[in-house]
């Protein structure tokens, strides 16, 4: 069965990066479809690998969080490169704005409605 919170982030992750990837490459992928399925392979791919994971990485919360999005970049920006045959700048820019204004929102979004509210989470995670 799948984990309700991975859906959760998931949906999230995928309304949150889409505009900034589509806004990013429409004007150099000919296709709708192409750019749709690559972004959706992208991140379904990352994802879920980062979801299956995240139990054996380093301890510290915020050590793991940045290492998985380092790499989830890393691999994403080499995708778009890879499928879009484009700018390596580009995916490397789009990809970690992408992924940045993820973590962030994901990382409020828990802050405000995760175990305790009002920053509980957040507080407790990061040692305060």
């Amino acid at each position: 069965m799948i984990n309700e919170l991975y859906l959760i982030a998931l949906v999230a992750t995928l309304c949150i990066e889409a505009p900034i990837v589509w806004f990013g490459y429409r004007k150099y992928v000919g296709s709708a479809a192409r750019l749709v399925s690559v972004f959706l392979v992208a991140n379904f791919f990352t994802h879920g690998l980062l979801w299956t994971v995240w139990d054996v990485l380093p301890d510290n919360y915020m050590v793991r969080v940045a290492g998985a999005e380092a790499a989830v970049w890393l691999i994403e920006a080499e995708l778009y490169v890879r499928f879009f045959r484009g700018d390596p700048l580009r995916a490397v820019f789009l990809a970690a704005l992408a992924n940045a204004l993820s973590v962030v929102l994901g990382l409020v979004g828990w802050w405000l409605a995760g175990p305790g509210g009002g920053g509980a989470a957040i507080m407790s995670l990061v040692g305060s």
